[in-house]
């Protein structure tokens, strides 16, 4: 088979194209041949030897005009190329499969400055280009990753079932429980500067989203007693002035640090005794299931997402709504009884390592290949 696999941008160091690559890499080794089109590379981005490379022409006014142009000029370049399918990573009409990684733009509300927006052309043109892949008159079908993201599409423009296609869990390389555990938990927190006894907390992922505001007001929350024992890693990516100031309010601001999730994050994973991940939705990512495989204890929200998980861990799971002292409480219970932080790590390990986190690209193939006879 010929397969297309098109985006407006490509940088090798975003996740995104990772995805990309990885998707190509598994289609290619099943002997197909696989197309890149897109308009941009940046870079310093590398791309595999396999993969055949078209760049069109998208310069134009904003990104809204750049993005138009590029898919008037895609469609030109397969009616020249006659792929059998057209994977698309953004949002591009007319795609067989669209690779949806993101939540839906119609269902996200917009509260004070974010309803200007509604105002800008690059938000009215991707809420275009959303309704024509997911409306009913479109046949594109839909590679999602969570639940969450397939409510809130068939709220907005009432996509059928048979459209969704639920990819499995993907967890980065590298993550997991080596043999070498206890000697890279031992250096890691040996390099953070914790005392033997002392207690380190993490939260991973996008700031806002992972709920890295809450983590910080339950550290605060404390008592004197844990808290001087206690570190919080805020191990991720967003602004961080705002959560500063609130550490610095809060009387916490020598005891949270902040990092940013590279290769190095399973040592991280490895070094502390408990995730906190009061996320605020299921987009926050894969952590809860990062941590689950270096045998790291979860303290999370249901509201993200992998709940079936957590709990067959012996994890906690706060339910919903979110009420910040109902995590303030975990958190004190948690800590006060180490005991039951060493089973939940025992039974983290144990679920851990059963999971089946390396097939979503596997899967994504099977189903793509599948769609043509």
């Amino acid at each position: 088979m010929k397969i297309a696999l098109a985006c407006f941008k490509y940088s090798s160091a975003a996740a995104h194209p990772q995805d990309l690559v990885r998707l190509a890499r598994e289609l290619h080794e099943r002997g197909h041949r696989v197309s890149l089109y897109c308009s941009f590379i940046a870079p310093g981005s590398v791309l595999p030897d396999f993969l055949a490379v078209r760049r069109l022409n998208g310069s134009s006014w904003g990104n809204a005009g750049r993005a138009g142009k590029f898919i008037r000029g895609l469609r030109e370049a397969l009616r020249q190329d006659g792929p059998d399918v057209l994977v698309a990573f953004n949002r591009i009409p007319g795609a067989d499969f669209y690779y949806a990684t993101t939540r839906c733009i119609a269902a996200t509300p917009l509260t004070g400055f974010a309803l200007l927006k509604k105002l800008l052309p690059r938000y009215r043109f991707n809420l275009a280009l959303e309704r024509r892949i997911f409306g009913a008159r479109s046949k594109t079908r839909i590679l999602h990753v969570s639940d969450l993201q397939k409510r809130e599409y068939q709220r907005a423009y009432g996509t059928p079932d048979g459209r969704f296609f639920k990819l499995p869990p993907d967890i980065p390389a590298g993550c997991g429980r080596p043999a070498d555990a206890p000697e890279r938990r031992e250096r890691i927190r040996k390099e953070l500067g914790v005392e033997e006894g002392d207690i380190l907390l993490l939260c991973v992922g996008n700031f806002r989203i992972a709920g890295a505001d809450r983590a910080v007001g339950a550290l605060a929350s404390l008592p004197e007693m844990f808290r001087e024992r206690c570190q919080l890693v805020l191990a991720g990516n967003g602004r961080t002035s705002a959560l500063r100031r609130l550490a610095r309010r809060l009387g916490v601001q020598d005891r949270v640090r902040f990092t940013a999730v590279d290769d190095g994050l399973n040592d991280f994973l490895l070094g502390a005794d408990l995730l906190l991940h009061p996320a605020r939705g299921e987009s926050a990512g894969t952590a809860p299931l990062q941590a689950l495989c270096a045998g790291l204890p979860v303290l999370a929200t249901a509201a993200g997402g992998w709940a079936r998980e957590i709990v067959r861990a012996d994890g906690v799971l706060l339910p919903a709504p979110f009420h910040q002292v109902e995590l303030n409480r975990t958190l004190r219970m948690l800590l006060s009884t180490p005991l039951k932080l060493g089973e939940m790590a025992r039974e983290a390990a144990a679920v851990g390592g059963s999971l089946d986190l390396k097939r979503r690209f596997d899967v994504a193939a099977d189903i793509i290949t599948g769609s043509v006879s």
